[in-house]
Order: structure tokens, then C-alpha cells, then sequence
């Protein structure tokens, strides 16, 4: 009985030697395994997005078309992992663009005027595959664009339901409203469509009905409804068309129709309809234009008509209609502005005009 009873404590010890020694090796499993960081901020018109270097995809905002991908309409005010294997995203009016790490693009929300390219009308509540071999994608209103991996530039939207070869030697596209700015792989820029107020850059302000080159050594655009914003390759930004809220940064409200140069040591851009934000080589960022709901993050309500400096150490940004979302040196994300829907996910309702940290689920 004395010897069973000793075989019964050695086999307990065991146990609980191995039930430790496990618990460990987990433990250190666990904490070798580096936690996913944040790779960009996305805006869409009234939503929020942040990649994660998992490729996990967030959301935050309003979900009004099921943009977020997840078979519901209910908004979000604080950060919510929604989708995964994402390699890009960006959102447009009431849908998302989702670009995969198997270079596949997906897309989910509103299909008004067939923006999808679904070859339908039907609203996306989940994501709905595309085209494959992209390597870009870009969104407006009603419409999307985007280019395969072997530059070849497509189109869908504005009625038309299926998507359509436009171009051959694309680098880069961007269009938010009427008209389109693309620069080809030799760095031209070359516009059409809608010029009322001169966006096209083209010297007047006629429509322009063809494919017409503008200027050489372009590395990058981005487009508002009716103004246009041109960086090129020697850093230096250019910008035209309207600006009824000094948003091309000229100190005034003159529209222009010629492409006028506005700052030097620009790292990268990016608009909304009525606001600008600047990010320099030396990573400040500085807005102009529209500061009605905050979106400037300058601490006012108002417009301004040349860009200040709002923020140091900025790694990237991305505006929305009425919002902006920053990522910082240290990975961290912030955003300010029109915060109706939840856009700036700090579990709040309430309009911001500086930057707020962003909240994770």
C-alpha cells in the first residue's frame, strides 16, 4: 500500500513537471510572436480603414452599403477587424476596393451606376471578386479604375457595368469626379473629361473629349471633384482647377486652367473636394482648403487659403470627404474632422478639428 501510494505522488510530480514545462514553451511561443503593426490608413467618403502588417483590414465609420464587407449596415466608431489577406484598400462613395495579397481585387457596398465592374447594379453586401493580376486600384464617386500587373488600365462605372480597357503603359491613375489624370510608364501625364473650372490644366476651359498630354516627369497625381494635384519628379507640386476654398494653396480663390506651381520637398498628397493635405520630405504635414468640420486638424473650424504646418513625424495620410486619417512615424494613427459616423474612431460622435488617436476593437 506504502509503495502505491508512493508511485501515485511520482506520477503526480510528473504530470505537473510536463503540465509546466508546456505552459512555458507556450509562453515563450507567445511572446516571440511580434504583434501586427499598422502599414496605412485608408479614407473613404464617410468610412475609415487601417491595413496591418498581418493584412488584416479595419473599418470604422459609416457602413450604410455594407461597405465594410461583413454582410451588415451597422456603423462602427471604434476600429473593427472586418477583413484579411489584404494587400490595399481604398473607399470611394459607399463602397471599398479591396486589392489581395494574391493580387485578386475584390470590392463590396454601393454598385450605383455599376462602379463595382460586377457587370451589375447590386449592392455588395460581401466582397465580390473582380479582375485578377492588379497591382492598383483607385476610386471616385461613380466609378473605379484600375491597372493589372502589366499596365494595362481599366475602367468601370458611370453606367458602364463591365470593365473596360482604356489605356496600355500606365503607371499610375487617379479621378475623383468628372475628369481623369494618368501618368503613363515614361512619366507623362495625360488628361480628359470634364474642365469647367480648369482642372484638366490644359490652357482653357473647354471639355476635353480625347486623351490629351499635359507635361513629362510626373511620379504621381491625385484628383478632388474639380481640382487637380500633380507631384513630380523632382519633388516639386503643382495644382489646378478649382478652388473656391483655396484649396490649391495659392493664397487665393482664383481658379486655374494651366498647372501653376504651389511648394517644393513634397513627399507625397492627398485631397478632398474642398481640402488639401501636404506631407514634406522632412515628414510634416500641411493642409489647406476647407476646414469646416475639422478636417485640416489646425485646431479651427476655417479655410485656409495657403497650406500651414498641422503635425511633425507624419509617416502618411489619406482624406476623406470631410475627415483625414494620419499615420505616424511610430505606427500609431490618428485622425480629425467630421466624426458624424464614427470616421474617426475614438467611440465618439463628435466633430474633431485636431488630431485624435484612433481606437482599436
Amino acid at each position: 500500500m506504502k509503495h502505491s501510494h508512493q508511485l501515485l505522488i511520482f506520477a503526480f510530480l510528473l504530470n505537473f513537471l510536463f503540465s509546466c514545462s508546456k505552459k512555458n514553451a507556450t509562453d515563450n511561443t507567445n511572446s516571440n510572436t511580434t504583434p501586427a503593426t499598422v502599414s496605412e490608413v485608408s479614407a473613404g467618403d464617410n468610412f475609415s480603414m487601417v491595413l496591418k502588417s498581418d493584412n488584416s483590414l479595419w473599418f470604422s465609420g459609416s457602413n450604410q452599403f455594407s461597405n465594410f464587407g461583413n454582410n451588415s449596415f451597422v456603423d462602427k466608431n471604434i476600429l473593427t477587424k472586418l477583413q484579411s489577406g489584404v494587400k490595399k484598400a481604398v473607399g470611394g462613395s459607399g463602397y471599398t476596393m479591396m486589392l489581395k495579397t494574391d493580387n485578386t481585387l475584390w470590392a463590396m457596398g454601393s454598385n450605383a451606376k455599376g462602379k463595382l465592374g460586377d457587370g451589375s447594379l447590386n449592392t455588395r453586401v460581401e466582397p465580390v471578386k473582380i479582375a485578377d493580376n492588379i497591382r492598383f486600384v483607385t476610386t471616385g464617386a461613380d466609378h473605379t479604375y484600375f491597372i493589372t500587373t502589366d499596365n494595362v488600365l481599366w475602367f468601370a462605372g458611370d453606367d458602364q457595368l463591365i470593365p473596360i480597357i482604356i489605356m496600355n503603359d500606365v503607371k499610375t491613375v487617379s479621378s475623383y469626379g468628372g475628369h481623369v489624370l494618368i501618368v503613363k510608364t515614361d512619366n507623362s501625364l495625360w488628361t480628359k473629361g470634364d474642365n469647367y473650372w480648369g482642372q484638366c490644366g490644359v490652357g482653357n476651359n473647354n471639355k476635353v473629349l480625347s486623351y490629351t498630354k499635359v507635361m513629362d516627369d510626373v511620379k504621381s497625381v491625385n484628383t478632388g471633384y474639380h481640382s487637380s494635384y500633380v507631384l513630380k519628379t523632382d519633388n516639386s507640386l503643382w495644382v489646378a482647377g478649382n478652388n473656391d476654398y483655396g484649396q490649391l494653396g495659392k493664397g487665393d480663390k482664383d481658379w486655374s486652367n494651366i498647372f501653376v506651381k504651389m511648394m517644393d520637398d513634397v513627399l507625397d498628397l492627398s485631397c478632398s473636394t474642398t481640402a488639401l493635405h501636404i506631407l514634406k520630405n522632412d515628414h510634416t504635414l500641411w493642409a489647406c482648403g476647407s476646414g469646416s468640420s475639422g478636417e485640416l486638424g489646425d485646431g479651427t473650424f476655417s479655410e485656409k487659403l495657403s497650406p500651414v504646418k498641422i503635425k511633425d513625424d507624419v509617416k502618411s495620410v489619406s482624406a476623406g470627404g470631410s475627415h483625414t486619417l494620419i499615420m505616424l512615424n511610430d505606427n500609431t494613427v490618428w485622425a480629425t474632422g467630421f466624426n458624424d459616423n464614427g470616421e474617426l474612431a475614438n467611440q465618439t460622435a463628435t466633430n474633431s478639428n485636431v488630431y485624435v488617436k484612433m481606437l482599436f476593437e
